[in-house]
């Protein structure tokens, strides 16, 4: 971590794509959108980082899991289904409070798709 150029614990988690890391810092407060004393936030500096997990780091500081169990929840499945194309996204992706997005969205799912079966059968 740069010190001299005010970046934080999630500056230096987020350059070298270190997701648990990320997630953790996100779940404790650490605020996505600081700016470093050259004015990078931790997403620019996961976007051009030298991490393994850039593109799930850039999905986590983006919202997008957090996105992904909302709008799957909420029944939004055109919404979900573009948010689980993201790079970086999988379905098995967590948000910062670790609930993971279809999981909890599987019975408002599979409702949907019951209703959809029996009205066309019907």
């Amino acid at each position: 971590m740069c010190v001299q150029a005010g970046y934080t614990a999630l500056h230096d988690a987020a350059q070298y794509g270190r997701t648990a890391v990320v997630k953790q810092l996100l779940w404790h407060g650490a605020m996505r959108a600081v700016e470093g004393k050259d004015g990078r936030t931790p997403h620019d500096l996961a976007t051009g980082g030298e991490g393994v997990d850039s593109a799930g780091v850039v999905a986590l500081l983006n919202g997008v899991p957090q996105q992904l169990r909302q709008a799957a929840f909420e029944g939004q499945y055109d919404k979900t289904l573009a948010l689980l194309q993201s790079p970086g996204v999988t379905v098995n992706d967590e948000d910062e409070v670790s609930e993971k997005a279809l999981a909890n969205a599987l019975p408002q799912i599979c409702a949907c798709v019951c209703v959809c079966v029996h009205h066309t059968c019907s």
